[in-house]
Protein backbone atom coordinates (compact mmCIF):
# COMPACT_ATOMS: atom_id res chain seq x y z
CA UNK A 1 0.00 0.00 0.00
CA UNK A 2 1.42 2.97 -1.19
CA UNK A 3 2.52 5.95 1.84
CA UNK A 4 0.86 9.11 1.41
CA UNK A 5 3.05 11.59 0.02
CA UNK A 6 5.77 9.28 -0.68
CA UNK A 7 4.87 7.99 -4.34
CA UNK A 8 4.38 11.09 -6.82
CA UNK A 9 1.34 8.38 -8.12
CA UNK A 10 -0.16 8.84 -4.70
CA UNK A 11 -3.49 10.91 -3.77
CA UNK A 12 -4.36 11.97 -0.52
CA UNK A 13 -7.86 11.55 0.57
CA UNK A 14 -10.16 14.67 0.33
CA UNK A 15 -9.67 15.84 4.09
CA UNK A 16 -6.52 14.84 5.03
CA UNK A 17 -4.03 16.81 5.66
CA UNK A 18 -0.18 15.87 3.94
CA UNK A 19 2.61 15.46 6.14
CA UNK A 20 5.80 17.57 4.28
CA UNK A 21 7.70 16.71 7.37
CA UNK A 22 8.76 12.84 7.51
CA UNK A 23 11.96 11.27 7.24
CA UNK A 24 13.91 12.40 10.16
CA UNK A 25 11.86 15.73 10.23
CA UNK A 26 13.33 16.35 6.33
CA UNK A 27 10.88 18.71 4.75
CA UNK A 28 9.17 17.46 1.49
CA UNK A 29 9.84 19.24 -1.34
CA UNK A 30 7.23 18.70 -4.43
CA UNK A 31 8.49 21.84 -6.88
CA UNK A 32 8.56 20.98 -10.86
CA UNK A 33 7.71 17.59 -9.64
CA UNK A 34 10.64 16.10 -7.67
CA UNK A 35 9.31 14.86 -4.62
CA UNK A 36 12.80 15.03 -2.67
CA UNK A 37 13.50 15.45 1.13
CA UNK A 38 15.13 18.44 0.89
CA UNK A 39 18.08 18.25 3.83
CA UNK A 40 20.55 21.62 4.85
CA UNK A 41 23.25 19.90 3.29
CA UNK A 42 21.88 16.94 1.34
CA UNK A 43 18.66 15.98 -0.62
CA UNK A 44 17.16 12.64 -0.53
CA UNK A 45 14.95 10.62 -3.15
CA UNK A 46 12.55 8.61 -0.50
CA UNK A 47 10.87 6.12 -3.22
CA UNK A 48 14.43 4.90 -3.59
CA UNK A 49 15.84 5.54 -0.01
CA UNK A 50 19.31 7.49 -1.38
CA UNK A 51 20.67 10.91 -0.83
CA UNK A 52 21.98 12.58 -4.02
CA UNK A 53 25.20 14.06 -3.02
CA UNK A 54 27.68 12.49 -0.57
CA UNK A 55 27.63 13.35 2.95
CA UNK A 56 29.62 16.77 3.30
CA UNK A 57 31.72 15.35 6.47
CA UNK A 58 32.55 11.96 4.95
CA UNK A 59 36.27 12.23 5.73
CA UNK A 60 34.96 12.33 10.17
CA UNK A 61 33.27 8.41 9.23
CA UNK A 62 35.62 6.50 7.21
CA UNK A 63 34.03 3.27 8.88
CA UNK A 64 30.44 4.45 6.72
CA UNK A 65 29.86 4.35 2.99
CA UNK A 66 29.92 8.34 2.18
CA UNK A 67 25.80 8.08 0.97
CA UNK A 68 25.02 6.72 4.16
CA UNK A 69 22.40 8.41 6.41
CA UNK A 70 22.49 8.61 10.63
CA UNK A 71 25.59 5.54 10.67
CA UNK A 72 23.00 3.39 9.07
CA UNK A 73 21.32 3.38 12.16
CA UNK A 74 18.36 5.47 11.96
CA UNK A 75 16.59 5.04 14.36
CA UNK A 76 18.73 5.77 17.64
CA UNK A 77 20.10 8.51 15.65
CA UNK A 78 18.56 11.82 13.48
CA UNK A 79 20.51 13.76 10.91
CA UNK A 80 18.01 16.15 9.43
CA UNK A 81 20.41 18.72 7.91
CA UNK A 82 21.75 15.64 6.44
CA UNK A 83 25.53 16.41 7.91
CA UNK A 84 26.41 15.05 10.92
CA UNK A 85 24.22 12.43 13.25
CA UNK A 86 26.73 12.93 16.25
CA UNK A 87 26.86 16.06 16.29
CA UNK A 88 24.30 17.53 18.44
CA UNK A 89 25.85 14.69 21.25
CA UNK A 90 29.48 16.05 20.74
CA UNK A 91 28.48 19.79 20.87
CA UNK A 92 26.27 19.38 24.30
CA UNK A 93 29.24 17.31 25.50
CA UNK A 94 31.70 19.96 24.06
CA UNK A 95 29.42 23.04 25.76
CA UNK A 96 28.94 21.18 28.83
CA UNK A 97 32.18 20.64 29.27
CA UNK A 98 33.20 23.96 28.36
CA UNK A 99 30.85 25.88 30.63
CA UNK A 100 31.99 23.89 33.73
CA UNK A 101 35.86 24.13 33.34
CA UNK A 102 35.07 27.84 32.99
CA UNK A 103 33.61 28.61 36.12
CA UNK A 104 36.29 26.07 37.73
CA UNK A 105 38.48 28.69 36.61
CA UNK A 106 37.09 31.57 37.07
CA UNK A 107 36.68 30.92 40.88
CA UNK A 108 40.44 29.54 41.49
CA UNK A 109 41.27 32.91 39.65
CA UNK A 110 39.02 35.06 41.97
CA UNK A 111 40.18 33.49 45.40
CA UNK A 112 44.32 32.85 44.33
CA UNK A 113 45.09 35.08 40.94
CA UNK A 114 45.82 33.92 37.70
CA UNK A 115 48.79 31.40 38.72
CA UNK A 116 46.19 29.19 40.68
CA UNK A 117 43.40 29.26 37.80
CA UNK A 118 43.84 25.41 37.21
CA UNK A 119 45.14 24.86 41.03
CA UNK A 120 41.96 23.20 41.76
CA UNK A 121 39.61 21.39 38.95
CA UNK A 122 37.31 18.95 39.60
CA UNK A 123 37.16 16.19 37.26
CA UNK A 124 34.24 14.88 38.35
CA UNK A 125 32.06 17.77 38.10
CA UNK A 126 33.77 17.76 34.52
CA UNK A 127 32.92 14.40 33.84
CA UNK A 128 29.31 14.57 34.95
CA UNK A 129 28.94 17.80 32.93
CA UNK A 130 30.03 17.04 29.92
CA UNK A 131 27.61 13.49 30.31
CA UNK A 132 24.95 16.01 30.93
CA UNK A 133 25.24 17.94 27.83
CA UNK A 134 25.20 14.72 25.14
CA UNK A 135 22.12 14.15 26.87
CA UNK A 136 20.87 16.78 26.57
CA UNK A 137 22.00 17.34 22.99
CA UNK A 138 20.40 13.58 22.64
CA UNK A 139 17.44 14.32 24.16
CA UNK A 140 16.54 17.61 21.86
CA UNK A 141 17.61 15.98 18.62
CA UNK A 142 15.54 12.63 19.14
CA UNK A 143 12.00 15.26 20.44
CA UNK A 144 12.74 17.59 16.88
CA UNK A 145 12.07 14.56 15.04
CA UNK A 146 8.40 13.25 17.14
CA UNK A 147 6.36 15.24 14.86
CA UNK A 148 4.99 17.58 18.00
CA UNK A 149 4.73 21.51 17.32
CA UNK A 150 6.77 24.05 18.31
CA UNK A 151 5.38 24.45 21.54
CA UNK A 152 5.18 20.89 22.47
CA UNK A 153 9.11 20.71 21.44
CA UNK A 154 10.06 23.16 23.94
CA UNK A 155 7.74 21.44 26.81
CA UNK A 156 9.32 18.27 26.00
CA UNK A 157 12.70 20.00 26.09
CA UNK A 158 11.97 22.07 29.77
CA UNK A 159 10.93 17.76 30.85
CA UNK A 160 14.22 16.46 29.66
CA UNK A 161 16.27 18.88 31.10
CA UNK A 162 14.67 19.14 34.16
CA UNK A 163 15.31 15.39 34.28
CA UNK A 164 18.58 15.80 32.87
CA UNK A 165 19.31 18.37 35.39
CA UNK A 166 18.10 16.75 38.32
CA UNK A 167 20.22 13.46 37.86
CA UNK A 168 23.67 15.43 36.98
CA UNK A 169 23.02 17.48 40.65
CA UNK A 170 22.36 14.02 42.22
CA UNK A 171 25.54 12.48 41.16
CA UNK A 172 27.28 15.65 41.46
CA UNK A 173 26.74 15.70 44.91
CA UNK A 174 27.34 12.30 45.87
CA UNK A 175 30.53 11.75 44.10
CA UNK A 176 32.06 15.39 45.13
CA UNK A 177 30.61 15.72 48.21
CA UNK A 178 29.38 12.39 49.78
CA UNK A 179 26.04 14.19 50.39
CA UNK A 180 22.71 14.41 49.55
CA UNK A 181 20.30 17.66 49.88
CA UNK A 182 16.87 16.98 47.78
CA UNK A 183 15.93 20.77 47.51
CA UNK A 184 19.46 21.83 45.96
CA UNK A 185 18.53 18.59 43.63
CA UNK A 186 14.80 19.85 42.44
CA UNK A 187 16.28 23.40 42.53
CA UNK A 188 18.73 22.71 40.16
CA UNK A 189 16.63 20.34 38.21
CA UNK A 190 14.07 23.62 37.76
CA UNK A 191 16.73 25.77 36.67
CA UNK A 192 18.34 23.15 34.00
CA UNK A 193 14.20 23.31 32.97
CA UNK A 194 13.88 26.82 32.68
CA UNK A 195 17.15 27.31 31.00
CA UNK A 196 16.67 24.84 28.81
CA UNK A 197 13.30 25.80 27.54
CA UNK A 198 15.45 29.34 26.77
CA UNK A 199 17.15 27.96 24.55
CA UNK A 200 14.91 25.79 22.42
CA UNK A 201 12.38 29.17 22.33
CA UNK A 202 15.58 31.38 21.48
CA UNK A 203 16.24 28.95 18.63
CA UNK A 204 13.01 28.33 17.24
CA UNK A 205 12.06 32.06 17.32
CA UNK A 206 15.51 32.67 15.63
CA UNK A 207 14.96 29.82 12.88
CA UNK A 208 10.96 31.52 12.57
CA UNK A 209 12.21 34.95 11.55
CA UNK A 210 15.71 35.13 9.68
CA UNK A 211 15.21 31.14 8.20
CA UNK A 212 18.06 28.66 7.67
CA UNK A 213 20.42 31.41 6.97
CA UNK A 214 20.81 31.72 10.63
CA UNK A 215 22.41 28.31 11.34
CA UNK A 216 25.51 30.15 9.67
CA UNK A 217 25.42 33.06 11.22
CA UNK A 218 24.49 31.95 14.30
CA UNK A 219 25.42 27.98 14.93
CA UNK A 220 23.03 26.21 17.70
CA UNK A 221 26.55 25.85 19.92
CA UNK A 222 25.61 29.46 20.63
CA UNK A 223 22.81 29.38 21.80
CA UNK A 224 23.51 25.83 23.42
CA UNK A 225 26.57 27.84 25.33
CA UNK A 226 24.45 30.56 26.62
CA UNK A 227 21.77 28.67 27.65
CA UNK A 228 24.53 26.42 29.64
CA UNK A 229 26.15 29.34 30.60
CA UNK A 230 22.74 30.53 32.67
CA UNK A 231 22.40 27.28 33.84
CA UNK A 232 25.47 27.24 35.62
CA UNK A 233 25.90 30.67 36.89
CA UNK A 234 21.97 30.21 38.27
CA UNK A 235 22.72 27.27 40.13
CA UNK A 236 25.94 28.95 41.43
CA UNK A 237 24.04 31.88 42.88
CA UNK A 238 21.75 29.59 44.87
CA UNK A 239 24.66 27.76 46.40
CA UNK A 240 25.83 31.04 47.14
CA UNK A 241 23.02 31.96 48.75
CA UNK A 242 22.48 28.62 50.45
CA UNK A 243 25.61 28.92 51.90
CA UNK A 244 25.33 32.09 53.51
CA UNK A 245 22.09 31.24 55.17
CA UNK A 246 24.33 28.40 56.48
CA UNK A 247 26.98 30.63 57.96
CA UNK A 248 24.54 33.31 59.19
CA UNK A 249 21.45 31.49 60.68
CA UNK A 250 23.30 29.59 63.46
CA UNK A 251 25.44 32.97 64.01
CA UNK A 252 21.84 34.73 65.01
CA UNK A 253 20.34 31.80 66.97
CA UNK A 254 23.44 32.91 69.09
CA UNK A 255 23.23 36.64 69.21
CA UNK A 256 19.80 35.71 69.97
CA UNK A 257 18.93 37.05 74.06
CA UNK A 258 17.65 33.75 76.34
CA UNK A 259 14.24 33.90 77.27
Amino acid sequence: MPIQKLSPNFEASVGVEANNYQYNGIELVEDFGLHVNNALYRTLEPQTGRWWQIDPMAEKFYAWSPYNSNLDNPILLNDPKGDCPLCPLVIGAVVGFSVDLAFQVGANIHEGGVKNAFSRIDRTSLAMSTAAGALGGFAAMNIKTLGVTATEVIGLGVSANTGIGMVESTTKQILSDNTLDGSKVVRDGIISGVTGGYGDSASHLAKEFAGESMEKALPSISINGSSEVMETTFQKIGDNLYNNQERHVPKMLENMPDQ
